[in-house]
């Protein structure tokens, strides 16, 4: 899956109530990732989100670099939520029915959040 073809720039800042901090780069990735530059309304400055889409088979939040997990309730199988090993970037982590897995890494947890809601209710 095209991550960024699936889901464009313009379709996530709209969804996420933002803009894109720079109009001609809707999204940049390869094949299943997808990385987003976002000005979230009301902001200073971009904050960057990335989206992975995986294979069901290879959802392992426990290898994902992933700490201080906590359940996501209302986000789908098995959803937790943390932060990255060595940042301060949150990290999301959701199996969708055993059909497919996301990951959203970014800056604002209620953003990671949203954008991992949207990409659930969006997935083809």
């Amino acid at each position: 899956m095209n991550a960024c073809a699936l889901f464009p720039g313009a379709d996530v800042a709209k969804a996420l109530n933002a803009s894109l901090a720079d109009p001609n780069n809707t999204g940049t990735g390869i094949g299943p990732s997808c990385t987003y530059f976002l000005m979230p309304t009301g902001a200073s400055t971009g904050q960057f989100y990335i989206l992975n889409l995986i294979p069901a088979n290879l959802y392992t939040p426990s290898l994902s670099g992933m700490m201080n997990s906590k359940p996501v309730s209302g986000m789908g199988d098995m959803a937790s939520m943390g932060t990255r090993v060595g940042t301060t970037t949150n990290d999301l982590m959701v199996l969708k029915n055993g059909d497919i897995a996301i990951e959203v890494l970014g800056d604002d947890a209620s953003m990671v959040q949203m954008m991992a809601g949207y990409v659930l209710a969006h997935l083809p």
